[in-house]
């Protein structure tokens, strides 16, 4: 009864002893499925983050487009402007300028007509001596 009994205690330090690795095997199994599970998650979160940045990135390209946009056409506004108001100017001048050649043309003729008329005051006052 002794070795039978022996033999019991033998195989149950066996069976503590496999537990004991089969204990020790799950909890390293359940390590491995809760640090997956952690770098799972961790992925999740920087793929989020990732995407957000992304996200912020592509708003503040397209807002910055947006303001080159207004500001070009600013520009080719203030340009249109610029160039009506020197044409309007170009054309003031050459209507002043016009009226001017002809007034002067106006004097010119005037002085042509006294210039004559001393002329032949100057010719009657000849002869006349």
């Amino acid at each position: 009864m002794r070795d039978n009994l022996s033999d019991l205690e033998d195989t149950l330090r066996k069976l503590k002893c496999q537990l004991s690795n089969v204990t020790l095997e799950n909890k390293n199994l359940q390590m491995v499925v809760d640090t997956e599970a952690a770098l799972k998650e961790a992925k999740a979160v920087a793929e989020q983050q990732a995407a957000g940045t992304v996200n912020a990135d592509l708003k503040h390209q397209v807002n910055r487009i947006e303001v080159d946009i207004t500001e070009e056409q600013k520009k080719k506004t203030e340009a249109q402007r610029i160039l009506d108001e020197l044409n309007a100017l170009h054309e003031q001048v050459k209507t002043d300028l016009a009226a001017e050649v002809e007034k002067e043309e106006a004097n010119k003729k005037g002085l042509q007509s006294q210039l004559e008329e001393v002329r032949t005051q100057v010719t009657e006052q000849t002869k006349e001596n």
